[in-house]
């Protein structure tokens, strides 16, 4: 046993469905992480990286999945300026989760 390394768990993921379900939970867990962080002047500056299937970034449920892990946590927005991703992908990415970060907003 031990730690599973991504490049084993990410096709398991994929493979069975369960991509967006594991996505889901990265997002609200990075969420309520940074909102743990932000209370405390040391690590209130400090961000999150999350990586984002393919399979999610094309469904409708990142938009949502962004705006509940907000919701969880009262925050109404996140840094999005350090995607650090394929440079066709930064679009679509910037663009469904400032979708969700407007929604929550309004």
């Amino acid at each position: 046993t031990g730690m599973v390394p991504p490049d084993v768990f990410v096709p398991v993921a994929e493979n069975s469905g369960l991509v967006v379900d594991l996505g889901r939970w990265v997002i609200g867990e990075a969420v309520a992480l940074l909102d743990r962080w932000s209370a405390d002047p040391a690590l209130a500056r400090l961000i999150v990286g999350v990586n984002i299937s393919p399979r999610h970034l094309v469904g409708r449920e990142l938009e949502r999945d962004v705006r509940d892990a907000l919701a969880a946590t009262g925050r109404r927005a996140l840094y999005a300026g350090a995607i650090g991703t394929d440079p066709g992908l930064r679009p679509l990415i910037l663009e469904r989760a400032a979708a969700a970060m407007r929604e929550r907003a309004a």
